[in-house]
């Protein structure tokens, strides 16, 4: 394994979720500290892509109890909520790629953060 990809370490077993954090975003923080070891920074960009997680869940109880499309002057329109899940789906994957961490399913050779395993052909 990669010297980023996260030892059994005492300090990284006691790194808790934040604080406020809901379901989708604890899972998502769960899922990547526990094969990684992240900077403070690295952390907080982690963070916020968790809460978008939390937010995206949200709003996809509005889009689901309302409905995909909202009626305006206008005429029929994509629901505000529906396009804010977009946005946040959207948020979520430019966070998580900013952190550029090693695919460890596909681990092959030494695949450090910042450079992408080839696909198999």
């Amino acid at each position: 394994m990669s010297g980023n990809v996260r030892e059994v370490s005492e300090d990284h077993d006691r790194r808790r979720a934040p604080r406020g954090l809901g379901g989708q975003g604890k899972a998502l923080w769960g899922c990547i500290v526990k094969d990684y070891d992240l900077s403070e920074s690295e952390a907080v960009i982690l963070e916020e892509a968790a809460r978008c997680r939390d937010r995206i869940a949200q709003l996809r109880v509005v889009v689901d109890a309302e409905g995909v499309v909202v009626s305006s002057p206008q005429g029929v329109k994509a629901h505000p909520a529906l396009v804010e899940e977009r946005n946040q789906r959207k948020l979520v994957g430019q966070l998580l790629a900013s952190l550029r961490l090693p695919d460890l399913e596909g681990e092959q050779g030494n695949n450090s953060r910042g450079f992408y395993a080839p696909r198999a052909v």
